[in-house]
């Protein structure tokens, strides 16, 4: 991801439709993380920290708890580890 000297904001990735799936976006220049069960549950997370012009790499890591649909999980958005991009 390359972030402009002002700043991005628009969808990098999306699976799903109007009643069920997940978005990974910029707002404001943060990576925000949206999940959506039915409708009946939303999470959304967000940096804190705007990224700053240049070059980026963003992983979302999902781990699913198990047990069943909207049985929970643990999202977690890292920017710039020493991760290539094919290893996301």
């Amino acid at each position: 991801m390359i972030i402009p000297a002002k700043g991005a904001q628009g969808v990098i990735a999306t699976h799903g439709g109007r009643f069920n799936g997940w978005g990974l976006y910029l707002l404001d220049s943060k990576p925000v993380f949206h999940y959506n069960l039915a409708g009946v549950q939303r999470s959304t997370i967000a940096a804190k920290e705007k990224l700053s012009p240049g070059e980026h790499v963003i992983v979302v890591d999902f781990a699913y708890d198990g047990g069943g649909i909207g049985k929970g999980a643990t999202v977690k958005i890292t920017v710039d580890t020493n991760r290539s991009p094919r290893d996301a």
